[in-house]
């Protein structure tokens, strides 16, 4: 039960989005090498039974994975780092802390060091596992819908390329905006669930105070 959490986290995060990129795939398949879609979608043999669901799943999970890394490139990072920010903010700002003055690196480790804390709270304690699961669970969300954008990506950059009406493209930049605002939502609902998490172990009020010396030692640095 104790890996349940990240499976689901796998499942959503990264199976999910990776299966609907090949699902786009196989809808422009008449860009693609007749080879590559007869391999996976002709033939009866017993061993396809087998080996295509095998390798169609690891598929699946290897483009997730490329998602997770494509999230960090410094072409994206500085978007996925920047509303990570915002929503932890907003979630900290409805326990009553505003942490005025703090500088975007401080934000930063300060966010680390309490979800840190949460992942490792919940692996040493069965019962925080629990809420830990709670809080995982709106993170798989969050990257899914973060995720699902790649695709639609894909399908506006090849629907550019085939030279389809622009409506299409229009209509692929709407759903671009809504996964982005609908992943944005439960990224700020992880945040809120997570310090709530920390606040009921004692964990938060501990943790901004221990990162207060150092913005204050910044903030008397940076006026001289």
């Amino acid at each position: 039960m104790d890996k349940l959490p990240f499976f689901y986290y796998d499942i959503l995060s990264r199976i999910i989005p990776g299966a609907t990129t090949l699902a786009t795939l196989f809808l422009i398949a008449d860009k693609l090498p007749p080879t590559w879609s007869a391999f996976f979608a002709e033939g009866m043999e017993h061993w396809k039974a087998v080996v295509v669901p095998l390798l169609l799943g690891g598929l699946c999970y290897v483009i997730g994975v490329l998602f997770e890394v494509a999230d960090y490139t410094p072409l994206t990072k500085w978007l996925v780092l920047g509303t990570d920010a915002k929503a932890f903010r907003r979630a900290l700002a409805a326990f009553g802390e505003k942490l005025e003055g703090w500088s975007a690196e401080q934000v930063r480790l300060l966010r680390f060091h309490l979800w840190e804390t949460c992942v490792f709270e919940g692996g040493r304690d069965a019962d925080m596992g629990t809420v830990f699961a709670h809080c995982h669970r709106f993170q798989a969300e969050y990257k899914m819908f973060l995720h699902l954008i790649y695709p639609v990506l894909l399908f506006a950059g090849f629907s550019i390329w085939s030279q389809k009406p622009l409506w299409w493209v229009g209509v692929d930049l709407a759903v671009i905006v809504i996964l982005f605002y609908l992943s944005y939502l439960r990224n700020e609902r992880r945040w809120l669930q997570a310090l709530s998490f920390c606040k009921h172990l004692n964990i938060l009020e501990k943790a901004i105070r221990s990162f207060e010396p150092q913005q204050k030692a910044h903030t008397t640095k940076a006026t001289h």
